[in-house]
């Protein structure tokens, strides 16, 4: 055996120029450095350029096999100048236009930053926690809760799409909804506004806003909700049964004049109320698997009387533990409030 060649390589005579030695590595090797080194490029770009990329790559590795073969004398050099140069031109294309969506990738993801609140607010008598973890494109999940006097409005939206126009939808989105927030109008008032304006804003309905809105009065504990397209979110009794937050319509945006119906909830002592996006039912594992409904609600029912950190960490790190390291289509946020005791007089 020749301690030469690599494992798996052929014992038969080196074949080609003098000096060379010709090396056949096994399909599996091959398929794998293929797989690891181009195919994350390619498959970021659409079929028509990988088709093109695909075909002058082949022709020029045919055309320089040929010269391998025959001599440098009994080809034409000029289709394979030609070749490399519209390869070159193609591959330069594609690195600068990425290096421009990577760019706009970073902006957005400045702004979402920015958008998301740091920090829950006190809420006498409950306790809030919120997370969420980015997509691969830069994705447009927003949560906060804006306490003011007698109550504390709740929202998690996410616009269709990625990118820029998403995030900046958004961030007009926010500005919005705080101002209409402020003026302390009716839950379906408001609701009709924020249709009316993301229909305005999103190209007569190209760009829809999937949201949850809850208007809470934290010492009765009554909780009037729309859910405008968005996850029905679930609210666990302390005795464990369980309750959606379905009631609502169609994302805003999605029509011109659409009406929403209110629903009306309680949160008692004991409660918790949690508010996921479809990002995480729709999150995938490398199999394509989803985590689904089922899997929310099993966290949440394994940990009934626990705190909303508590019930936060053991949804997120399940869902994380799922996917692993598998890029994500979309966001993957939560909010969870619980009740504790009522507040003070």
């Amino acid at each position: 055996m020749n301690d030469d060649l690599l494992p798996g390589a052929s014992s038969a005579p080196p074949s080609g120029p003098p000096g060379f030695r010709h090396v056949r590595w096994p399909r599996r090797r091959s398929f794998d450095i293929v797989r690891v080194l181009f195919w994350p490029f390619l498959s970021s770009i659409s079929p028509l350029r990988r088709l093109a990329l695909t075909t002058v790559a082949i022709f020029e590795l045919w055309e320089t096999y040929r010269l391998w073969q025959l001599g440098m004398l009994d080809r034409n050099w000029v289709a394979l100048a030609l070749g490399f140069f519209v390869l070159l031109l193609l591959l330069g294309y594609e690195l600068a236009e990425h290096a421009t969506l990577r760019r706009d990738s970073e902006l957005g993801g400045e702004i979402a930053e920015w958008l998301l609140p740091h920090a829950p607010p006190s809420i006498p008598g409950y306790r809030l926690a919120f997370a969420s973890r980015r997509a691969a494109d830069v994705g447009c999940d927003y949560y906060n809760a804006y306490p003011g006097g007698d109550r504390v409005f709740l929202v998690m939206a996410d616009v269709a799409g990625t990118g820029m126009p998403a995030a900046l939808l958004m961030a007009t989105f926010q500005a919005g909804l705080r101002t209409l927030v402020d003026s302390r109008m009716p839950l379906g008032e408001l609701t009709s506004q924020m249709n009316r304006w993301c229909w305005n804003r999103g190209i007569e309905g190209k760009h829809f806003t999937m949201a949850f809105f809850g208007d809470l009065d934290p010492r009765e504990g009554t909780l009037t909700y729309v859910s405008a397209g968005h996850q029905p979110p679930a609210l666990q009794r302390a005795d464990g049964t369980l309750e959606r937050l379905d009631r609502g319509g169609v994302p805003l945006g999605a029509l011109a004049d659409s009406g929403y119906e209110i629903g009306t909830t309680r949160l008692d002592p004991g409660d918790a109320l949690v508010i996921f996006s479809d990002g995480v039912v729709e999150a995938m594992d490398r199999r394509e698997e989803l985590f689904g409904e089922a899997r929310v609600l099993h966290d949440l029912g394994a940990t009934r009387g626990g705190t909303a950190d508590q019930i936060l960490e053991r949804i997120r790190s399940s869902v994380l533990a799922f996917v692993g390291l598998t890029p994500q289509p979309d966001d993957i946020s939560f909010l969870v409030l619980t009740r504790n005791t009522l507040p003070s007089a």
